[in-house]
């Protein structure tokens, strides 16, 4: 027999919230509006859809999932805008889209036993932060893109012979890969001379 959930509780505090915003709001009156900042607006719906992804078995996974996605953005703002470090979207949509995405489908395992869904979810939240690390280094440190990096402070020459030295080291072990080994290669060269 399925079990339903009950909603009359969760539904009733929701309609209570609502009539206290609304009537602060006719009155002028913002409660808390110090303390709450515009990023909760985000998060707070974002956990909500995540909570009801991990309790409702039916749509459990695709709630979890849409839910990690809001409630990560609504970090990745908050911190941007707490830090003045808006420069890092560059990079930080990593966080909100394979690493959430990854995040809310192990939970989704863990919570409903779901073991292919925690595999798969552990294994996207690995490789999103691995991508994380690397563009964030790459966009920070070569680039500069917060104002200090290695590349900024570097002359055009000097790029440019990284640039050649590193798309030389590129074929070399490429060409290395495809022969099996570069004295196998040589000593072939030799014997057809």
């Amino acid at each position: 027999m399925k079990r339903k959930l009950d909603t009359t509780i969760p539904g009733i505090a929701l309609v209570k919230a609502g009539l206290v915003l609304f009537a602060s709001t006719q009155l002028g009156f913002v409660p808390f509006a110090d303390a709450v900042h515009w990023s909760l607006f985000i998060i707070a719906p974002g956990a909500l859809l995540v909570f009801a992804g991990l309790t409702v078995r039916e749509f459990g996974q695709l709630a979890a999932t849409l839910g990690s996605v809001v409630l990560a953005t609504g970090l990745v703002l908050a911190y941007q805008d707490w830090f003045d470090h808006f420069q890092n979207w560059a990079y930080a949509w990593i966080l909100v889209g394979p690493v959430a995405v990854g995040a809310a489908w192990q939970a989704v395992g863990v919570a409903h036993g779901k073991s292919d869904a925690r595999k798969d979810g552990r294994a996207l939240v690995g490789y999103g932060l691995l991508a994380f690390i690397v563009a964030a280094a790459f966009f920070e440190l070569v680039i500069g893109i917060s104002g200090f990096g290695v590349l900024p402070r570097m002359s055009w020459g000097v790029v440019a012979s990284l640039c050649l030295i590193l798309a030389g080291i590129a074929l070399i072990l490429t060409s290395v890969r495809s022969t099996g080994s570069l004295s196998s290669r040589n000593s072939e060269d030799g014997e057809k001379k």
